[in-house]
């Protein structure tokens, strides 16, 4: 009998019967050899009894043919007889919902829905009966599937209940609302979809010590990259850098196919953990990395940060120009350049603008980064420096008071190029708090601040100032004459501040203090009177030191 193949190249010309041989020849040797050679010696594998080798086997069929589930049923098959029946159901999944001989699909489908219904999951019980006949109509599996609806734990219905909740709240804006419908599903029972869920929430809500919590738990029991990356966001926004940069250094591990995504948003996270942790080369060149990905000016904003922190002026300005108009980097980075006095005019009246911006920017945040807190200090004193104290108490008191009393790091951290050390930028800030409040007339206020850095001449000249507002005659004479101890210019500044002047002119013992350099008035008339009357209607504008 002749076959077909021979039948065949007998009506073709050699020439093109050669070239379908050929074409057959390597349809069937080359493209799939390796994975049905491992398929096939694996089923020989298994029927000598040698598992191990047949597991082996059919797995290397899996990496090299995914699509073909026909070794997942007796991967399933052996992880049964071995007893692992929740591990075997997981392969016959694999294998139905991939390319399977009949045969062997209508025994995984049958392995799967008995054993749900064994173990009595009624919702996957439900699911691959409705698989399995979509596939063939058998009566048995009917009666299944409507044993599953009727037994369904009415937990799931209600997880089904209040997931949709949730979602319609999120979408309405009731994040309120929506945590508080996923809180109740977890209370119930654990779910990884809904704590996920959950987590993604109350970042958004800033409620990051409640997401780090949840982040924690999806990871002990299935560590993802997804999970490891969000969880490193959350412990950046608390401040927690090195837990940051291990999350993110293990998600880059775990993706093993990154796209240039993962890669962008991995790398800013990288950069601004290093950058809070004062690490500004290693940051830069995790910013470079992610600008070259894609435009960002999160990147431009963090490059020009470290080129301004590290003293590379011309650098930042450059960055900072890269950004958008209403940008509050940009605001904040003009602020930096230019409300300094060593400006000119014109460009502290533009940094000044930019820095009012920046703060109404930064109004409802309730946490910001370091960074921010030390920005805030370094131009609050600019600001008190150059006479504008509400603008300079606004940004002081702006400072979470936790971080108040780290400014000094923070300083250093931030922008490497203040050379003084961390408690002098403290009492830094000591002085400069305690002035603003004073010239915003919050008097007890200021002399509680002034008194931790007492000292300082200039702090008792201010805390005298302070004393004699009050009409404290004995405590301004005191401080102001140990102020002059160590600074005797400070009684031309005395003379021409208003508060002395003030107490100067309801106290002859006062005036003559002020007028004589110090010196104590014996009892008698009062004979400077007359000159501090002279001075009572000169401006009060504090010309002090």
């Amino acid at each position: 009998m002749v076959s077909q193949s021979s039948r065949l190249s007998v009506l073709l010309p050699a020439s093109v019967s050669f070239k379908l041989c050929l074409i057959a020849f390597f349809a069937i040797t080359v493209l799939p050899l390796a994975a049905q050679d491992y398929y096939h010696q694996g089923k020989v594998a298994y029927g000598q009894r040698n598992y191990e080798k047949a597991r082996q086997l059919f797995e290397r069929s899996l990496e090299t043919n995914p699509s073909n589930g026909n070794p997942c049923f007796y991967l399933g098959y052996m992880l049964d007889n071995a007893n692992r029946r929740d591990l075997a159901v997981n392969q016959y999944r694999r294998g139905v919902d991939s390319n399977m001989d009949a045969d062997l699909r209508d025994k995984a489908f049958w392995k799967i829905v008995l054993y749900y219904k064994y173990v009595q999951d009624w919702d996957n019980l439900a699911i691959y009966s409705e698989k399995f006949l979509r596939y063939r109509d058998i009566q048995q599996v009917k009666d299944f599937l409507e044993e599953a609806k009727e037994k369904r734990d009415p937990a799931l219905a209600r997880t089904r209940e209040l997931t949709a909740s949730a979602e319609k709240k999120k979408e309405a804006g009731d994040l309120k609302g929506a945590e508080a419908d996923y809180k109740s599903i977890l209370a119930n029972k654990w779910d990884e979809h809904t704590a996920w869920n959950l987590a993604a929430l109350e970042m958004q809500l800033k409620n990051y010590s409640e997401a780090l919590g949840y982040y924690d738990r999806l990871i002990e029991q299935k560590p993802s990259w997804e999970y490891h990356y969000k969880r490193g966001v959350a412990h950046y926004s608390l401040r927690n850098y090195e837990e940051s940069l291990a999350d993110f250094s293990r998600a880059r591990s775990l993706n093993k196919k990154p796209d240039a995504g993962f890669r962008y948003y991995l790398s800013i996270g990288e950069g601004l953990s290093l950058l809070e942790s004062g690490k500004q080369n290693e940051s830069r060149a995790k910013l470079i990395e992610a600008s070259k990905l894609r435009k960002s000016p999160v990147a431009l904003a963090g490059l020009a940060r470290i080129e301004l922190a590290t003293g590379n002026r011309k650098l930042a300005e450059g960055y900072a120009a890269k950004l958008e108009t209403g940008d509050r980097e940009r605001d904040l980075l003009q602020a930096l350049l230019y409300f300094n006095s060593d400006q000119k005019a014109e460009d502290r009246k533009a940094g000044r603008e930019a820095f009012v911006k920046w703060m109404a920017s930064i109004k409802s945040d309730e946490t910001f980064q370091p960074s921010y807190s030390a920005s805030l200090f370094l131009l609050g004193k600019q600001a008190c420096i150059l006479s504008d104290p509400e603008l300079g108490l606004n940004a002081l008191e702006r400072i979470p008071e936790s971080d108040q009393q780290k400014i000094g790091d923070h300083v250093r951290i931030s922008f490497p190029m203040e050379k003084r050390n961390a408690g002098d930028i403290y009492r830094e800030f000591d002085f400069y708090y305690g002035k603003a409040l004073l010239d915003r007339n919050r008097t007890d206020a200021a002399l509680n601040r002034l008194r931790r850095v007492q000292d300082l001449p200039i702090a008792r000249y201010y805390m005298a100032a302070a004393f004699a507002r009050k009409a404290d005659e004995k405590n301004a004479m005191d401080y102001l004459q140990r102020a002059v101890e160590k600074n005797p210019e400070y009684w031309d500044y005395a003379k021409k501040n208003a508060d002395f002047q003030a107490l100067a002119r309801s106290s002859a013992d006062f005036a003559y203090f002020i007028q004589n350099n110090g010196k104590v008035r014996q009892s008698g008339p009062d004979p400077v009177r007359g000159n501090v009357d002279a001075n009572k209607n000169e401006t009060k504008k504090d010309s002090g030191p």
